[in-house]
């Protein structure tokens, strides 16, 4: 019995690693709707889309960027050369709604390119928009 533990352990690790984590993840902060509405006109400020260019398109919250979560790799350093993405106090990352977590990765993918100023706002395009209507 030892000797098959010994020659499976390889892979059993690889069956069960997906469901830990190894502690070097940064912890995502978030906004909500009351202090996102204050602080989006902030010229030090920057709102950042995470949805599909096409849903940016047919509405999204006023002032914000498109960098869409599928397209960040192509898209980013565009973004970084035209917005400085390093000089706002504060970048706010939002995706369609609580249940997308398309905001959490993206701003995961911008932490790994040395931004810590980044927030979640986690009702996302669904609750502007109901709450603005």
């Amino acid at each position: 019995m030892l000797d098959f533990l010994k020659n499976y352990s390889y892979q059993i690790f690889l069956v069960i690693a997906p469901f830990f984590s190894f502690g070097n993840e940064v912890e995502l902060s978030s906004i909500e709707f009351r202090n996102l509405n204050t602080v989006s006109a902030s010229e030090n400020v920057l709102i950042i889309d995470a949805r599909p260019a096409v849903f940016y398109e047919l509405g999204h919250i006023p002032n914000a960027i498109s960098l869409p979560l599928m397209d960040f790799e192509s898209s980013y350093e565009k973004i970084n050369k035209e917005y400085n993405l390093k000089k706002f106090k504060q970048i706010i990352v939002y995706c369609a709604d609580r249940d997308c977590d398309d905001s959490d990765k993206l701003a995961k993918k911008l932490q790994s390119k040395g931004l810590d100023n980044i927030v979640v706002y986690k009702g996302g395009w669904q609750e502007w928009e109901k709450i603005q209507k």
